[in-house]
Formats: structure tokens, sequence, C-alpha cells
């Protein structure tokens, strides 16, 4: 069980229904030692339903964002996008 200074820095890719329900589960169970430091998207953040991490630039961007924010893992929960 990781804590606090010890938990896993976090980058969620995406911001739709399966991220946003991700990051709600992570956020409702802190005892699992995650901690988000924020979220990657290409698309905007819709007005109606904004999200409780920052969202902190675009998909082209992940390796040098997860540098700088000294990540741990990267989760991605994008949506599906065949056909």
């Amino acid at each position: 069980m990781r804590r606090g200074a010890f938990a896993d820095r976090v980058l969620i890719v995406g911001m739709g229904p399966f991220a946003r329900k991700l990051i709600s589960e992570i956020d409702a169970h802190p005892h699992l030692g995650y901690h988000i430091v924020g979220v990657l998207d290409d698309g905007p953040v819709p007005d109606h339903t904004p999200l409780p991490h920052a969202l902190l630039g675009p998909l082209e961007d992940l390796f040098q964002i997860a540098k700088t924010a000294r990540v741990d893992r990267v989760i991605v929960a994008l949506r599906e996008r065949r056909g």
C-alpha cells in the first residue's frame, strides 16, 4: 500500500467517459497509491463537465510532459476510434 510521498505519479491520457470514470475511481481510493498529476488530450474540455485535474496539453507532448511532471505511470484511457 503506497500513500502520500510514496504514491505513483499518474498521467491519464484521454478525457472521455472511460477516462473520467477511471479518474473518479483513482480519486475515490487513495489507499491504492496513485496520485493523478494531470490529463492529456487533443480535444477541448467540455464546458458542462470540468475535469477534476489539470489538462496539461495535447497527446503530441506526452513525452515532454511525462518527463517534466516526473510521471511514474501513464494510463491510456482513450475511446476507441476504429471504423
